[in-house]
């Protein structure tokens, strides 16, 4: 989830997780569109493990986070489907 500097100042003076082991996402989005703060879906936040999805779908979107870390290395998956080089770094031969 990203929010803006205002809407994360909605949520939190207007909403609270009802337990410690609430559903966090769908509190927030509940609450988010009780008080009318927009919601937009991206595809590319992933709710599992790079090896859940087919090849093709996760190199269609560029993916911006993956939430799932059973039986994986977190820094693996970091490098090789999220980190970006700075541009100073990046090598523009052929």
């Amino acid at each position: 989830m990203v929010f803006s500097p205002s809407a994360a100042r909605s949520i939190v003076s207007k909403c609270a997780c009802p337990a410690d082991d609430a559903p966090d996402d769908m509190i927030i989005g509940m609450c988010s569109q009780r008080n009318d703060v927009a919601i937009i879906h991206n595809p590319a936040f992933h709710q599992a493990r790079p090896i859940d999805y087919p090849d093709q779908y996760i190199r269609r979107l560029l993916p911006i986070s993956f939430h799932k870390f059973d039986d994986i290395d977190p820094y693996e998956v970091y490098m090789e489907y999220l980190f970006e080089p700075p541009v100073f770094q990046r090598k523009t031969e052929l």
